[in-house]
């Protein structure tokens, strides 16, 4: 009896441990599928944006971070796909930073044209 109650114990013990253990492992690959939702956003916003042509550089970087993380999320190694897509975040919104700063200029430009003539006179 005494061995029996030991028995119920101990498996009670490695139950709950295990439980624990699935739960952890399916909450990181929640967290880890909604850090490449946000970078599928980002890269898609940056590229929407005209990244493409403004800050291409980031733009690729962005979307080879985004391919990798969404390849380490399906082979189930979560911690790779998370910092990857973070990456993919970051270099998106660089990218869309440097657009959004280099059509600010664009626009500037097209606002107050100079001239050679204009800048002779002075």
């Amino acid at each position: 009896m005494r061995y029996t109650n030991i028995r119920i114990g101990l498996f009670s013990l490695v139950f709950v441990i295990g439980c624990a253990s699935l739960t952890t492992k399916k909450n990181e690959q929640i967290e880890t599928e909604r850090s490449v939702q946000a970078a599928e956003a980002d890269v898609r916003t940056a590229r929407e944006a005209g990244a493409a042509t403004y800050a291409p550089t980031d733009l690729q970087e962005a979307e080879r971070d985004l391919k990798s993380a969404k390849a380490k999320l399906q082979k189930k190694e979560y911690s790779s796909a998370d910092t990857l897509a973070q990456s993919a975040i970051s270099a998106a919104l660089d990218a869309l930073n440097k657009t959004e700063v280099a059509k600010k200029k664009e626009g500037k430009k097209k606002q107050n044209p100079k001239t050679k003539s204009s800048e002779a006179k002075k």
